[in-house]
């Protein structure tokens, strides 16, 4: 009886681990091998731009919606239907405090002016008490022109005194004036002296200068031949050419599988100019076996400025699986680690001549 119970026990027990590592390697096998999708739409007419986009994974379960239109970006995330972020519910909380801010400023416009109109009725008042009472008001103007003597009494005293401390300098500026026309020669020969002296100095430090920068420039050359002999030499070496065409290849495995795999759309393009027109044609004529099946070009020959307008749609998918087989590649044939570790050698190498 007891070894049947516990071998149910560890039945269910090898039931639920079972279930565990079946829903964790569904799990992966979504991460790795459900694309990333991504879509855009953007429309351009004038100056107005207008984008329209969306990236989505796991079957539209995680949705991010992007909008660009009238200068205004608008991002949400929805997570199986529910919005997680957006931007519009922040701008919203931002107008409600505007709002309430502007109500703060109106009660106290209000009250100031009602401040105001106290002040007012205050002044009213006394003009009114005044002409009940015209004696007060006649010695109130009596009292001021009493102080107005006053002061003016003192600013002539101040006055005079100036104007007697004027003349007592100039009268010994005058005494002490030389009359000797053999003081105020030695007077300018010692100043020509110090401005000689001055010139001398600065011509000087100007050539010490420049001889200290002529070999400062001399040693910066001889730093610099040294820094491009190890890069001509990092450059050389077989194992770093095989690594850097390597990388290369596979950068643009990656590249041609990150882009987006369908471009739709209709443009009209113009550079202003006859000649930058012709130029930029023979290129794109270059390239029309690329864009030719896709994208529709036209050209403005009638536009004094520059001038791009059109409609265009993207549409593309990363599968996380294809990145992480590159870079596994990369790993197992070595090429790129040799590469990291030479130009990890490089730069100690150039640090090192630089101080």
């Amino acid at each position: 009886m007891i070894l049947g119970i516990l071998g149910t026990i560890l039945k269910i027990i090898g039931m639920i681990l079972l279930c565990i590592l079946f829903l964790l390697l569904f799990i992966l096998f979504l991460l790795l091998f459900v694309p990333l999708r991504y879509r855009a739409q953007l429309f351009r007419e004038g100056k107005n731009i207008a984008v329209h986009a969306q990236i989505s994974y796991l079957f539209h379960l995680i949705c991010l919606p992007v909008d660009f239109e009238d200068k205004k970006l608008k991002i949400s995330l929805k997570v199986f239907g529910f919005t997680f972020f957006s931007n519009t519910e922040s701008e919203g909380g931002k107008r409600k405090a505007a709002k309430k801010g502007k109500k703060k400023v109106s009660d106290k416009e209000d009250e100031k002016e009602s401040e105001g109109q106290e002040e007012g009725e205050e002044q009213e008042i006394g003009e009114a008490e005044a002409k009940e009472h015209p004696i007060l008001g006649t010695v109130q103007i009596k009292e001021k022109p009493i102080e107005e003597n006053q002061v003016k009494q003192k600013q002539n005293s101040n006055e005079t005194n100036e104007t007697k401390s004027k003349e007592g300098e100039e009268i010994s500026i005058k005494k002490s004036k030389p009359h000797s026309i053999s003081a105020k020669i030695a007077k300018k020969l010692r100043i020509l002296y110090k401005k000689l002296v001055v010139i001398y100095q600065k011509i000087r430090r100007r050539i010490k200068n420049i001889f200290e920068k002529i070999s400062s420039g001399k040693e910066k050359l001889a730093d610099l031949r040294k820094k491009m002999q190890l890069i001509f030499t990092f450059l050389r070496d077989e194992q770093n050419k095989n690594g850097i065409k390597y990388a290369g290849k596979s950068i643009l495995q990656l590249l041609k599988y990150v882009l987006p795999y369908k471009i739709e759309g209709e443009l009209v393009f113009a550079t202003g100019d006859a000649y930058s027109m012709g130029r930029a044609l023979s290129y794109l004529g270059m390239l029309y076996p690329l864009y030719g099946k896709q994208l529709t070009l036209t050209a403005d020959f009638e536009a004094d400025a520059f001038r791009l307008e059109g409609r265009m749609q993207l549409a593309g998918r990363i599968r996380f699986c294809r990145i992480l087989w590159i870079a596994f590649k990369l790993w197992r044939k070595g090429k790129i680690l040799t590469l990291v570790s030479s130009a990890k050698e490089l730069k100690h190498k150039l640090t090192t001549s630089a101080l």
